[in-house]
């Protein structure tokens, strides 16, 4: 699973573009080498190259896990949006904004254009 970070917008937002099949140990190791350089305010997931099989229902709670283990991480108000191709994506990116509501200390939303995305992140 090739995830390519950049880093822009002045150091506030860093896009992780995920290309291939995603497995959660895979994304564990990428986010906690991320987080070591000092994450940023925001940060965007473009799946949209995503394939093969999604995360099960029991990686998504690990992955919420994961993030509300470290809550002082990421900067006060912060904002991840998840940008998608697919219905099924979509409807992921939901369910994980919504599991996530109150367990991690920052905003989750999903959304299928680039536009939309970075909006929200900026507003």
């Amino acid at each position: 699973m090739p995830i390519t970070i950049d880093r822009s917008d002045s150091g506030a937002l860093t896009t992780f573009t995920v290309s291939g099949k995603l497995t959660l140990p895979e994304l564990i190791g990428v986010l906690g080498r991320y987080g070591r350089n000092g994450p940023t305010r925001y940060e965007l997931y473009d799946l949209r190259s995503l394939t093969g099989e999604r995360l099960s229902s029991a990686d998504i709670h690990s992955l919420i896990a994961f993030f509300g283990k470290y809550p002082k991480a990421r900067p006060p108000e912060s904002k991840t949006a998840v940008l998608v191709a697919s219905d099924i994506d979509f409807g992921i990116g939901r369910m994980v904004s919504m599991i996530s509501d109150g367990q991690v200390p920052f905003k989750i939303d999903v959304f299928r254009s680039l536009d939309k995305a970075l909006s929200w992140l900026r507003s």
